[in-house]
């Protein structure tokens, strides 16, 4: 039999049945009725066995003569091509930030879940989906993150580091086939990131504040931003505000709901209590895309009718508002924390499961005060 060329399979054409053509020691080509083209190596070992190479062209024929040439080598060496190949499919990539996604990021967040996915499709999977994890060195995930960075996607390039880094980390503890080293280990964010040092003086509190008044926005919308302002939550932890999470001035929020999977409970002042509306009939006061909330302020700054005179400023930048008044009060980074349900990794904190509400319903009035004032100054 003679060697396949490329010009002979580019004119292999389709039939009313599928055929084979063959090279010799188990290389073939199968042509569909359809003209999909697929290498395979076929060999006898009890019964005949078919082993799936590639399909061409996405594979060429060099590449397809060196695979099936590695599947003969594996034969050589006593074992079964169909079992190995099984395994090193089992072994790709994909299938391992598969497993991740299931077994590991569903005990986050929908969102955490959903931001892991996001960064897989857009930047990872089209290059490594089908590669074996055991084989991604070093240098691939430099290529990997500079594809990323040359778009000038610096804070994305962290992200995608991160999330790869998370799910090697997880083959290793999974005992992954082939997997002996995490290639992300030690490996520095090489994205530069905006130092986060936003928060928003007294007379930007009291533009935003008055602004939505004058605005389109929906007043949930408008009430959950004041909200987070005047409470120190997360956004995601105010958008998804649960009427059964409140009881009397206090907000009980599940561990679920928590970026630190820990049960948080916040004193609300009056001003907080006066941004939900008790009549509303469904469980939750405010909206619940966490993106709209940004977007909100995007165009609100962007426009041109009624422009929110402030220095660019996200949902979040409101939080370590609230943060640094509460230093500018005199409370301390510790206890600030406790308000904010920063997580203390420290070995005490692990033994103290004091709930300090005295001390947080303290720091709530105290700030809810001091926002009362700010917004009573007239505006400049």
């Amino acid at each position: 039999m003679k060697p396949f060329s490329d010009s002979q399979l580019k004119n292999l054409k389709p039939r009313d049945k599928t055929y084979e053509e063959h090279e010799g020691r188990g290389f073939r080509i199968r042509v569909t009725k359809t003209g999909k083209k697929t290498f395979y190596y076929v060999y006898r070992s009890g019964k005949i066995h078919y082993v799936k190479i590639g399909d061409y062209p996405a594979m060429s024929l060099k590449d397809a003569r060196k695979r099936h040439q590695e599947m003969m080598e594996m034969r050589d060496r006593g074992l079964d091509p169909s079992v190995e190949v099984a395994a090193e499919i089992k072994g790709t990539f994909g299938e391992l930030a598969k497993e991740y996604l299931n077994r590991h990021a569903t005990k986050n967040k929908d969102s955490y879940r959903k931001g892991n996915e996001q960064i897989l499709e857009k930047d990872v999977l089209p290059y490594w989906r089908n590669r074996p994890a055991n084989q991604i060195r070093r240098a691939d995930v430099t290529v990997l993150l500079d594809r990323v960075l040359d778009r000038g996607a610096q804070r994305q390039t962290n992200k995608v580091l991160s999330c790869i880094r998370k799910i090697f980390n997880f083959g290793l503890n999974r005992a992954w086939p082939g997997l002996e080293y995490n290639p992300c280990a030690r490996m520095e964010p090489p994205g530069q990131e905006n130092k986060k040092d936003r928060y928003l003086s007294e007379e930007e509190i009291r533009t935003f504040w008055a602004h939505w008044q004058h605005t389109k926005v929906k007043p949930a919308t408008a009430n959950c931003l004041k909200f987070i302002l005047a409470t120190g939550l997360r956004p995601g932890e105010a958008l998804f505000l649960d009427k059964a999470e409140i009881d009397g001035d206090w907000l009980q929020i599940g561990a679920k709901r928590m970026k630190n999977h820990r049960p948080h409970r916040l004193y609300m002042n009056a001003i907080a209590k006066g941004l939900i509306d008790p009549d509303l009939p469904c469980p939750f006061p405010f909206p619940s895309e966490v993106s709209g909330l940004s977007q909100t302020i995007k165009r609100q700054r962007e426009s041109d009718i009624h422009k929110l005179e402030i220095p660019h400023f996200t949902p979040h930048d409101l939080r370590r508002t609230v943060a640094t008044y509460l230093g500018k009060l005199g409370y301390k980074n510790a206890d600030i924390g406790i308000m904010l349900s920063h997580t203390d990794s420290s070995i005490t904190a692990r033994y103290n499961l004091h709930d300090y509400d005295d001390l947080k319903e303290e720091m709530a009035l105290a700030w809810g005060k001091k926002l009362q004032e700010i917004l009573a100054k007239p505006r400049d």
